[in-house]
């Protein structure tokens, strides 16, 4: 309990120090301003003409009409401090360099990757054609055969990702949004410092935002004189000019000797496995992957690892050895992130999988803001008779975020969604299934963040047992879960749906 909460106080100390720099270079900038408004009394129009083509610019590049509005209504109401926090925070110049790297990175990869033969879908099931078409388009290759196993708890995932760890003979690859120093960090840790100590390549990357509050200063220090690689994705203290705050790495990739992989919502901290009891019962999935398919998740870490280390990988054939792909499916590992605008193939294939159900498409996320585009698609389906249901969590992380969930909840109950909540605790896994024949297991919430600002990842499958396994687990889920009543959600106090709709308003800044 004691180291638990030093690690909490030193994440504190840090988010505050930080965030007063951050937020005394905002201010510094405000001060002029105002100072210069006393001396040249055109300064509000000049910065209300600013804020006028800054607006204009967003409707006509934006991909995001409700982003568009929530900053048009903050310069609307206060232009000389909406313009200065759109470009402290709302605007993120990715470098030339960065965007050159990406698109070589990009270009490697695809030259490298080896695409499987998908005649069959895009004959027998055009339906799921689409859904591939989309993500071929964003370069990812679509592969026949290898296995799967599908995991409906954190405990199942981590108790078989451990095995492989343990066998591990020439590369472990980890890239997660959090790792908490508790018992499963520790299992681990043992793991990857004995296979360092006999030189296998342990490689580690973890999003500076999301360990925080969880480990220790001399986390990364102790751990590198062990052998081991670390990166720190978008370290807080980097940028303070600009607010980089929601531009995070939420990958969650395990991978071992470039033969097996594995994605999830789970991250590496002791909730995950349900030994810290935090909301109840913590809900999260994940995959194992075996086959040619674990070399795209292999090529997705090289290149977030590249992309720190500001260097191109070109000899990817290194991580990547030839794998046995016997078995039935197709599988579709892909990735998502802000450098890739105005392409955005999560958010893309959500709304696909929406607009190409026939008969039903699911949805678990542990929050649920949804912009226009895809709650259009939902409210569609679901007038067209389509089962569309969304299960959210029962129990709060964050109560504001739970607030602009359920500020969602009418719309879409009112176009005939089924909404549910998960009683048991937290709804922390994030998948979806479509008619009962593809499937989506990864990092991708309902909501802004993930689609527009974080980098995540995702397995699209098909024609496999693991389909049926992840029906089944929704089918448990729904048993465990209560679906609200759209005629007694309508009857909430007033007070409440005004909240809601500010917070559904301004959720698309955060």
């Amino acid at each position: 309990m004691n180291r638990r909460r030093r690690k909490g106080t030193y994440g504190l100390f840090r988010l505050t120090v930080i965030a007063l720099l951050a937020l005394g270079n905002v201010a510094i900038s405000i001060v002029i301003i105002m100072l210069l408004a006393n001396l040249l009394p055109y300064v509000e129009i000049i910065f209300s003409i600013v804020a006028l083509a800054v607006i204009l610019r967003m409707t006509v590049r934006l991909r995001a009409p409700d982003r568009t509005l929530a900053w048009a209504i903050v310069m609307m109401l206060v232009p000389v401090l909406g313009v200065v926090l759109y470009f402290s925070w709302g605007k993120v110049n990715f470098s030339k360099n960065e965007k050159g790297y990406l698109e070589r990175s990009n270009h490697i990869m695809r030259d490298f990757l080896r695409e499987e033969n998908g005649d069959e879908i895009k004959t027998a099931e055009p339906e799921l054609a689409r859904q591939v078409a989309v993500l071929n388009r964003a370069g990812f290759p679509l592969y026949n055969g290898g296995e799967i196993d599908y995991f409906p708890s954190g405990e199942l995932l981590f108790d078989r990702m451990l095995i492989d760890l343990c066998a591990a003979e020439s590369y472990i690859f980890l890239n997660y949004y959090i790792i908490d120093d508790g018992e499963l960090w520790q299992n681990i840790r043992s793991i990857l410092i004995d296979k360092a100590a006999k030189g296998v390549d342990v490689r580690i990357i973890y999003d500076d935002f999301g360990c925080l509050k969880t480990i220790d200063p001399d986390f990364a220090k102790e751990l590198r004189e062990k052998n081991i690689k670390i990166k720190v994705f978008n370290p807080l203290h980097r940028y303070l000019r600009q607010l980089y705050a929601l531009y995070r790495s939420h990958h969650k990739i395990c991978v071992v000797d470039g033969k097996i992989a594995y994605t999830g919502g789970a991250n590496i901290a002791d909730e995950y496995i349900n030994k810290l009891r935090r909301l109840g019962h913590w809900k999260d999935t994940g995959i194992r992957l075996t086959g040619g398919s674990a070399r795209s998740i292999t090529a997705i870490f090289l290149q977030m690892w590249d992309l720190l280390n500001a260097n191109v990988e070109t000899d990817f054939g290194h991580y990547m050895p030839q794998c046995n792909s016997s078995g039935d499916g197709y599988y579709l590992p892909f990735a998502d992130g802000p450098a890739n605008f105005p392409m955005n193939p999560a958010h893309d294939l959500y709304v696909t999988m929406c607009d190409t159900a026939k008969e039903s498409i699911w949805y678990t996320t542990p929050y649920l803001t949804p912009d226009c585009v895809l709650r259009e698609s939902l409210t569609i389906a679901a007038r067209g008779g389509v089962d569309v249901r969304i299960v959210t969590p029962g129990k709060p992380d964050y109560i504001y975020v739970y607030a602009a969930t359920r500020g969602h909840y009418q719309q879409l109950l009112d176009a005939g969604v089924k909404i549910y909540e998960y009683t048991p605790g937290f709804m922390h896994a994030k998948m979806a299934i479509c008619d009962g024949k593809s499937a989506v297991v990864g990092t991708i919430n309902m909501d802004s963040r993930s689609f527009f600002h974080q980098y995540e990842n995702a397995v699209w499958f098909t024609g496999n047992s693991a389909v049926d396994d992840v029906k089944k687990d929704f089918e448990a889920i729904f048993a465990q879960s209560r679906e609200i009543d759209a005629k007694e959600w309508a009857k909430r106090k007033f007070s409440q749906r005004i909240v809601e709709a500010a917070l559904c308003l301004m959720t698309p800044l955060f």
